[in-house]
């Protein structure tokens, strides 16, 4: 995807607690709400831009059918989103302006939902629908890029882009996380970042609500393995306070620890991003130098990375899948030097029978497949960065359309 974006980035505009004070109620649904004030967007949106913004984002990260649906809002998802993408994008001038696509329900909205409800809400088929659906809007609107905000875990960083990849607009995800290194939802961040990094985004962010202290350290672990530029996404706890001076001195620690980019969230305001915009422009990035990790290929699944030498790969042999596949999958991570267990797919079927069973593996995986439709399903259900066993008697270049496309490695 082209990238019509000018790094460093200062990204504002998508957190809602500045409009509290204009009335926004705290238990409604705040898209609507903004949707019926316009003029308290375009306010705060033109204090943004003159505090120094490079990109201005909607605040429509709230806004897909699934979240809109406790609220009965459901069928106003396209005129809400259509409404706040136009919205913003009349203040942005020359700025480009994003539209988000948010992770997850709110705790809150999951106890309105009943059991078949809820698996159908958070059933990979559906979120890639849903935010295609949303997204599509977005762009219709005007929007320039996409961010992905606050993400929970891998499965839904890959949901979303999957939705916007025909859109051909370039794509941000940016990752709710934890002190300990992993998403709110469990996912490791090095892992989401390799697999992301991998299909193709343009740039990766994370926040850490609650321990602003801890963003720094995440992302200079993320650093040495970042091929796309890393943002440091300051949004804040309900209980968080933070200063004009303590968000200048944030986004420098940010800056120092490997970030290109900062995204201003929840509970800041203009003073904060001006403050944080005059800390990226005297900062000096052609001094900065950072590790880069040299490993030859970074594979991964939702709970770690593996680091291995292009020549030194021990492939297993290849498992068949089963219902039950539990113990072949274990006996091949037991066959002596194996780093990578090889999974035979044969059909849609066999995909299907492995994603119910991947948990299960510690090793990371390659996909052997002479078939290029079940090969596709078995990318497109693994959570993680995957080989493609280079002996699946696929066409070549097909095999190298595949690899691009889900994020693989052909070995």
């Amino acid at each position: 995807m082209d990238i019509p974006l000018r790094w460093p980035l200062v990204i504002g505009g998508a957190g809602y607690t500045g409009y509290y004070k204009e009335g926004l109620p705290e238990n409604g649904c705040a898209e609507k709400w903004l949707c019926d004030h316009p003029q308290a967007v375009q306010e705060t949106m033109e204090a943004f831009r003159h505090a120094g913004c490079t990109v201005l984002a909607a605040p429509t990260d709230g806004a897909d059918i699934r979240q809109l649906a406790p609220y009965g809002l459901e069928n106003e998802m396209q005129a809400i989103n259509h409404k706040l993408m136009t919205c913003i994008g009349q203040m942005c001038g020359t700025l480009p302006a994003a539209g988000c696509l948010g992770g997850g329900l709110p705790v809150s909205a999951l106890a309105n939902l009943d059991e078949e409800e809820t698996q159908q809400v958070f059933s990979f088929s559906e979120r890639i629908a849903q935010y295609r659906a949303q997204a599509a809007v977005l762009q219709e609107a005007g929007a320039a890029l996409i961010i992905l905000r606050q993400m929970a875990d891998l499965a839904e960083c890959r949901a979303a882009f999957f939705a916007c990849r025909r859109l051909h607009l370039p794509v941000i995800v940016c990752v709710e996380a934890v002190p300990e290194g992993n998403t709110v939802g469990g996912s490791n961040l090095l892992s989401v970042l390799v697999s992301m990094q991998a299909m193709g985004i343009c740039g990766f962010g994370v926040s850490c609500p609650e321990h602003m202290e801890a963003l720094p350290r995440l992302v200079q672990e993320l650093a040495p393995f970042a091929r796309v530029p890393l943002i440091g996404s300051i949004v804040l706890g309900p209980e968080e306070a933070c200063g004009i001076e303590d968000a200048s001195r944030l986004a420098h620690a940010l800056l120092e620890a490997g970030a290109s980019g900062i995204e201003a969230g929840n509970g800041l305001t203009a003073a904060h991003i001006h403050a944080i915009c005059e800390s990226v422009r005297r900062f000096d990035f052609e001094k900065r130098i950072l590790p880069a990790d040299d490993s030859g290929i970074v594979l991964a699944n939702e709970r770690q990375i593996f680091r291995m030498e292009h020549d030194w790969i021990e492939l297993s042999e290849p498992v068949s899948c089963s219902l039950d596949m539990a113990d072949q999958l274990l006996a091949a991570e037991e066959e002596g030097r194996t780093d990578v267990v090889t999974i035979q797919i044969d059909s849609a079927d066999d995909a299907a029978l492995f994603a119910e069973n991947a948990h299960m593996l510690n090793l990371p995986v390659a996909f052997l497949s002479d078939q290029e439709a079940a090969l596709r399903s078995a990318l497109l259900r693994y959570h993680g960065r995957a080989i493609i066993d280079s002996r699946s008697s696929i066409e070549e270049d097909t095999l190298r359309e595949i690899a691009k496309k889900y994020g693989a490695v052909i070995y």
